[in-house]
C-alpha cells in the first residue's frame, strides 16, 4: 500500500490515549513528587512570587515552599530542608524524588492537586478589604485543610495522619481574613484603661503549635494566639 500524502496523515491524526500502567505505591517519606507555580500577580508580603508544593506520594502529604526566584540553589536547598524533615518523621529515606522542573508534566498536577489550592486561594482572598499580597497565607491554610481531610474517595485516613501518625482537626477552623480578638494573656497585669483585647485579623494556622496565626494590623506584625474571638461574616 502506497504513502498517504502528508495533508491527509494530517487530517486523520487523533488523540492517542496513553496505555494504562499499573501505579506503583510507595510507603509514607518513599517518594515525593513536587510542582512550583508563578509567578503570581502579587508579590506576598514576604516578597515572594512563586510556590513550591511538595506532596508525599504514600499518604498524600503536602509541605509548601515560597521563594522569590525559582533558581536551582533555592530549591535544592528547600528539597534538602523537606526531604531531612520527612526522614525525621517517617524514618524512612527518600528513594524517589519527581520534579515538574518548570515543564507541565502530566501527572503532577493530578498528585498535587494544584487547582484546588489555587481555588481555595482565591476563594479566600475574596474576603473584602484582604489585599492579595497575602496569598502566601491563604496557599498555607489551603494546604493546611488539604491535608486534615481525605485526599480521595478511597482514602481510609488524612495525610497527616497517615504521615507522622497524628490527628488533626478542623474542628477550631475559622473564616480565612476575619476578625479576630485576641485576648490579654495576663489580664491581671492590663491596665484598667487598656481594652481587654487587640483587633487582629485571622491569617491561618500556626505550623507547629495548636494556635491561630493572627496579622496586627496597628504593629504590621504576625502574631499566634490560642485565646481568640472571632466575629466572621463581619466587614472589617
Amino acid at each position: 500500500m502506497g504513502h498517504l500524502p502528508t495533508a491527509a496523515v494530517k487530517n486523520k491524526i487523533t488523540k492517542i490515549t496513553p496505555t494504562k500502567t499499573h501505579t506503583r505505591s510507595f510507603l509514607p517519606g518513599k517518594c515525593w513528587v513536587s510542582d512550583t507555580k508563578g509567578p503570581m500577580r502579587a508579590t506576598s508580603v514576604g516578597g515572594c512570587k512563586y510556590y513550591t508544593v511538595y506532596v508525599d506520594a504514600g499518604s498524600g502529604m503536602k509541605v509548601v515552599r515560597f521563594v522569590n526566584s525559582t533558581d536551582a540553589a533555592t530549591q535544592q536547598a528547600n528539597f534538602a530542608k523537606d526531604m531531612a524533615w520527612s526522614k525525621a518523621q517517617t524514618g524512612r529515606k527518600v528513594k524517589v524524588f519527581r520534579s515538574d522542573s518548570g515543564s507541565d508534566h502530566p501527572v503532577l498536577p493530578l498528585i498535587v492537586n494544584d487547582m484546588a489550592i489555587s481555588m481555595m486561594t482565591m476563594a479566600m482572598l475574596s474576603h473584602p478589604g484582604l489585599a492579595k499580597r497575602w496569598w502566601t497565607e491563604a496557599v498555607n491554610t489551603a494546604v493546611f485543610i488539604q491535608i486534615c481531610v481525605p485526599h480521595s474517595s478511597n482514602a481510609t485516613t488524612t495525610p497527616i495522619k497517615a504521615f507522622t501518625g497524628h490527628k488533626a482537626s478542623l474542628d477550631k477552623r475559622r473564616e480565612f481574613g476575619c476578625n479576630a480578638y485576641n485576648m490579654a494573656n495576663e489580664p491581671e497585669k492590663r491596665n484598667k484603661l487598656d481594652p481587654k483585647a487587640t483587633k487582629y485579623v485571622m491569617m491561618g494556622y500556626a505550623k507547629h503549635q495548636k494556635a491561630y496565626k493572627l496579622y496586627d494590623l496597628e504593629q504590621k506584625k504576625m502574631v499566634t494566639s490560642v485565646l481568640v474571638q472571632f466575629r466572621e461574616n463581619v466587614p472589617w
